[in-house]
């Protein structure tokens, strides 16, 4: 082996422009689901902007025609107010000409039982265990109320309110 001596290397790196990730496409549809739909009083309906090309951002925003007939919250969930026709509309936020509407009539119907409307206890709050069966078959079944989600907090706070009277 031979002696200790020191050896240089030269190492260069070219640095060249940065390279830009492929741009994100840009949204040529919107479509929201159910396009039309039938909901009682004091119910709410979740609808679902889908954009196109699906790799596009899918984010929108939503805006009702009637704040008085209904109100539409960030993810699309509508909640009927009060007896009227109502268009909802969902913008894409990286192209504001995207957009898609749907349209909603909002009525009372006595077919539609709403729980929490209970008029036949002295206290308007009584609910039997039967009209708790009734509600979660009626939910579950979509049958009259059509529209309305069933979800574990109504059962809860049926069965408290029951559980309460």
């Amino acid at each position: 082996m031979g002696g200790g001596g020191l050896q240089i290397i030269d190492i260069s790196v070219i640095v060249g422009e940065p390279i830009d990730p492929e741009p994100e496409p840009e949204p040529i549809s919107l479509t929201i689901t159910p396009e039309t739909t039938e909901l009682n009083v004091n119910y709410e309906q979740l609808f679902t902007a889908t954009i196109l090309p699906v790799d596009a951002d899918q984010s929108v925003t939503w805006t009702v025609t009637n704040i008085t007939v209904g109100s539409i919250d960030e993810n699309g969930l509508f909640a009927a107010l009060a007896v009227g026709n109502v268009t909802i509309t969902a913008t894409s936020v990286t192209c504001a000409n995207i957009i898609g509407t749907a349209t909603i009539a909002v009525i009372q119907s006595e077919m539609y039982w709403n729980p929490w409307d209970d008029t036949d206890s002295e206290d308007g709050a009584t609910i039997s265990l039967n009209e708790i069966v009734e509600a979660i078959d009626y939910w579950s079944n979509d049958e009259p109320v059509r529209g309305h989600i069933i979800t574990l907090d109504n059962i809860i706070e049926l069965i408290e309110i029951w559980a309460a009277g």
